[in-house]
């Protein structure tokens, strides 16, 4: 009824919900990994897991097509396996990393 506070889950330093996957900030030496609805998990890692980006110290999820990308979720670097790997012209991410879209093998 929004009245009454909730105790997050011991992950997160704030969350919307008592459940780990409803974090809006974490303690130190953690990072929040965004998942659907601005919300997401705090994990112990010093990067991203793979799946995800960094933008302002947080992660952030890739596009569902990509199996890692970098800077952005549509600057994929991997694909899924039904997936083929069409790099852009001329672009690369962050220390170099071929970036590119994934496009269905058909």
């Amino acid at each position: 009824d929004g009245r009454h506070c909730i105790k997050c889950d011991q992950s997160c330093l704030s969350c919307s919900a008592a459940k780990e996957e409803s974090c809006l900030s974490c303690p130190p030496d953690t990072r929040l990994h965004f998942e659907n609805g601005g919300h997401g998990r705090c994990l112990q890692t010093s990067s991203c897991l793979q799946g995800y980006y960094l933008d302002n110290e947080k992660c952030h999820k890739c596009s569902d097509s990509c199996t890692s990308c970098v800077e952005t979720k549509a600057n994929c670097t991997s694909c899924h396996v039904d997936r083929r790997f069409l790099p852009l012209s001329l672009q690369n991410g962050e220390d170099g990393i071929q970036i590119g879209e994934c496009v269905s093998s058909c």
